[in-house]
């Protein structure tokens, strides 16, 4: 394992109450703005645009490039937003002497609501490649998209419980993809290691919704198939974009692209046919998976 020496980190934490249906779009409107500098910044972390109505904004995002001057400058568009807002904020830029530090303070920081539910989840993500945050229109497009993703749950009766539907992870390896050593440059043995989306992304979409147990089984299809679904507009707005197997969709309808790339699915089939002939080890959608696998029989079909 390779150790670095801590850095001082700038670290925002911010709850908004959202009594405004118009905050959910003008919030998601500053974020795409500005996504493509504060990646270029080294900013990363997480936020919920919540629901139009009922749950709060929130955000909590950090960097480690950056002194405290510097990153009130940077994060100006978002605190300016939250002051302006109309509702009830707490913004919150701390600095931290590095990594450790900030661990210990998660808890009094970290406004996001990530807690588990004592209840089922369906889930479906997409990976937003750069190009989509360039341009005027696709700025546009892109909150329109994701806008409309949330309106559409609104209107769904069958969702036993109120999850925040989208959260954005802004994790993607931006600063690593700028410097790829040459093993990790396409036709090096580690360019397969990850979708080639996740090589240009600078947002990780995750949809969800979560249901109790006592609904019925026709009801937990219906669920995860609209779970699914609502994630089609996001996929067309997002050609070459991908998704990350981890938090990706059960029933992600190009999970060779998706998930791999062809390029990189190709060549992982041939590594998993030189040492599983017989394809004993295989999961759904996975490398060499076959759908009609009599193993697979107990997934629902879709479409």
């Amino acid at each position: 394992m390779l150790a670095h020496q801590e850095k001082r980190m700038e670290v925002l934490s911010l709850s908004l109450e959202n009594r405004d249906p118009r905050n959910v779009e003008h919030f998601l409107q500053v974020m795409v703005n500005n996504a493509e500098r504060w990646a270029d910044e080294g900013w990363g972390g997480y936020f919920q645009p919540g629901m139009q109505a009922d749950q709060p904004i929130t955000l909590f995002m950090a960097t480690s490039m950056m002194n405290h001057t510097q990153a009130e400058q940077s994060m100006k568009p978002i605190l300016d937003f939250a002051l302006h807002s109309g509702t009830t904020a707490s913004p919150n830029l701390t600095t931290f002497t590095g990594y450790g530090e900030l661990m210990q303070s998660m808890d009094t920081l970290n406004t996001m609501s990530l807690n588990h539910y004592q209840a089922a989840v369906s889930m479906s993500s997409r990976i937003v490649p750069r190009v989509n945050f360039q341009g005027t229109a696709n700025k546009h497009r892109l909150v329109e998209v994701l806008n409309d993703i949330m309106l559409t749950l609104e209107q769904k009766t069958n969702s036993s419980l109120s999850l925040p539907p989208l959260l954005v992870c802004l994790t993607t390896p931006v600063m690593y993809s700028k410097h790829l050593p040459g093993m990790d440059r396409e036709g090096g043995p580690g360019y397969s290691s990850v979708t080639p989306a996740w090589r240009d992304g600078l947002w990780h979409v995750i949809h969800k919704r979560a249901w109790v147990d006592e609904v019925e089984p026709s009801t937990v299809v219906d669920i995860w198939k609209e779970t699914s679904q609502s994630m089609n507009p996001l996929r067309q707005l997002t050609p070459g974009g991908g998704a990350y197997q981890n938090e990706g969709d059960v029933f992600e309808p190009d999970p060779i692209g998706a998930f791999w790339g062809k390029d990189n699915y190709d060549r992982l089939l041939k590594l998993k046919k030189e040492v599983d002939p017989d394809n004993i080890f295989t999961v759904h959608q996975g490398i060499g998976w076959e759908e009609s696998d009599r193993r697979y029989s107990c997934y629902p079909k879709l479409v």
